[in-house]
């Protein structure tokens, strides 16, 4: 569904719009005010796909007289996060009727083509809002990456995984030096933990985020020098984890774990080569992103060729200490 923020004073009178843009694959959320609209668009704008306006409205509360002063104000918030996050949204104006000085203003602030008129231009407006969506950089990556997306459900990693997935699908779109390990990291405790839960990875283990890689990638050897006892007292009954993806883990850990930890006697001091890289570092954390959704994917087919709990748990085994 694509993600469209809707400004709308009179809400009860068009709520039926939801339901339609719904059947032509359109996701309205719907705001009374301005200020509303400009909160959810700061936390939440990788996900937002397009907006649509109305001539007339709430700045700030629904206590105000609807004016043109909420388009103006709409106009300053979409510029604004467009200047901020280096990427377009498409906006459009979905209103009544409009007569002298306010339709004069109204065209020039935005233009002909992008004002839509109640009643009159609903079907052509969803045409349009799609098929602007369809030509935005940020809406063309997400649909590059769909697959990584589906992982963002209940049998997979949960919902709550979405934002970070938009934010990683994102970063390879839109120029950031905000490269933020930390959160990769989580992304991949997630999918250990809901391995755990599925017979892939022993319980016990579930919350040790070296131990996890380790397991998977049959790293089992060694001994504590103390006491003698292994490790990681276990095996792996059949081969479920290719060669590659085992060895893919160990390098994004490697590079996660560093990176995640800003000290100085970290083994790969990676905080130091991306601040005298300038500019390096960009590539780097690309790399760690494909990397990480190369190992989603392949879990996601794991879940999907494995569905047996008890049957998932006889694949692996545990040593005598």
């Amino acid at each position: 569904m694509k993600k469209v923020l809707w400004l709308e004073d009179q809400f009860e009178s068009w709520r039926f719009l939801i339901d339609d843009a719904a059947d032509e694959g359109i996701d309205l959320i719907h705001f009374y005010t301005v200020a509303k609209l400009e909160e959810h668009l700061k936390k939440n704008w990788r996900q937002v796909d397009a907006i649509i306006l109305d001539a007339m409205g709430f700045v700030n509360n629904r206590n105000e007289k609807p004016s043109t002063r909420a388009l103006g104000a709409s106009l300053v918030t979409i510029l604004r996060a467009e200047s901020n996050y280096n990427t377009a949204f498409p906006y459009f104006i979905y209103t009544g009727s409009l007569a002298g000085d306010d339709a004069a203003m109204v065209r020039a602030m935005i233009g002909e083509d992008l004002v839509f008129f109640k009643g009159e231009d609903q079907e052509r407006l969803f045409k349009e809002v799609k098929a602007r969506i369809a030509n935005s950089v940020l809406f063309q990556a997400k649909e590059k990456y769909r697959n990584v997306l589906l992982l963002a459900d209940e049998k997979y990693l949960g919902e709550d995984v979405e934002d970070d997935l938009i934010w990683m699908i994102s970063h390879l779109t839109i120029e950031s030096t905000d490269f933020d390990f930390n959160r990769i990291r989580r992304l991949i405790e997630v999918m250990y933990s809901r391995m755990a839960g599925l017979g892939f990875i022993p319980f016990e283990i579930k919350g040790n985020f070296t131990n996890c890689q380790k397991f998977l990638s049959q790293m089992f050897h060694g001994r504590d020098k103390t006491t003698g006892k292994l490790y990681l007292p276990y095996k792996h009954r059949t081969q479920y984890v290719p060669k590659i993806i085992g060895e893919e883990l160990k390098v994004l850990s490697s590079i996660v774990q560093d990176a995640s930890h800003k000290k100085d006697d970290m083994p790969l001091d990676i905080h130091t080569y991306i601040d005298e890289s300038k500019g390096s570092g960009f590539y780097l954390f690309h790399s760690v992103i494909l990397g990480c959704f190369e190992i989603l994917i392949w879990y996601k087919k794991l879940v999907d060729n494995y569905p047996d709990i008890e049957k998932n748990n006889e694949m692996w085994g545990k040593l005598e200490r």
